[in-house]
């Protein structure tokens, strides 16, 4: 045991020890990290901790933590939790996000979770469950196969199609569909049919169309089959 002080030369004795630091530095700037009287460790509110200056983590607000670089979860499976967030009384989260991109979500308490939005394929996602919307869905959204599905004429259900929303269908009313504007159908071109079918007392009909000028000059005949 060394009977000098660090300089080397001052006695360590009763005579010197005036010499000792006498102030306390807990917390302080410089100082040490204390421990309050349940064991915790102890840092005043505006306190940070940081690594090699570049890296932290702090009290933001009550109740919040926050730092200003980057969260890191290196799970060791692709089905392990990354992230999660459940209740204090949950057994089971209620949200999480596994390794491999899959979030989940579920009632929590003992319930397992029930519900996932995955990656799919390359720019594909994809949930193996319902999918619900409060407002409009627009697929293609900025192109030219722009669509809208919802809201349609005067708040009825259907779609639209086109950025410029000119094409629709919608529910007209009870077991009838609508459009404001031209409903084309493909006619079969070796044969008279057309592609248009209709229920005719409980029987499907194919609508048929005749020769040229079967209905008048400039005009063809347009026929159900018995």
């Amino acid at each position: 045991m060394s009977t000098v002080f660090t300089d080397g030369t001052t006695p360590l004795d009763a005579a010197h020890m005036n010499a000792l630091q006498q102030k306390v530095e807990k917390g302080l700037a410089n100082g040490y990290v204390g421990l309050d009287a349940s064991g915790n460790v102890a840092l005043a509110s505006a306190a940070k901790v940081v690594w090699a200056g570049d890296t932290n983590i702090y009290r933001q607000s009550a109740g919040v933590v926050a730092s200003d670089g980057t969260f890191l979860a290196l799970p060791a499976a692709d089905s392990t939790y990354g992230y999660a967030t459940r209740g204090s009384t949950d057994t089971i989260v209620k949200w999480g996000v596994t390794r491999d991109g899959h979030m989940y979500w579920g009632a929590g308490g003992s319930t397992t979770v029930d519900t996932v939005l995955y990656r799919n394929n390359p720019d594909s996602l994809k949930t193996d469950d319902n999918f619900v919307a409060a407002l409009d869905i627009y697929p293609r959204a900025g192109g030219a196969a722009q669509m809208q599905i919802g809201s349609c004429v005067g708040g009825a259900p259907g779609m639209y199609f086109g950025q410029a929303a000119d094409t629709n269908l919608y529910r007209q009313s009870a077991n009838a569909l609508g459009t404001d504007g031209y409903l084309y159908v493909k006619v079969n071109t070796t044969t008279v049919q057309t592609g248009l079918l209709l229920n005719i007392l409980g029987t499907m009909k194919q609508l048929e169309v005749g020769a040229p000028d079967s209905g008048g000059a400039g005009y063809r005949m347009a026929r159900f089959t018995n």
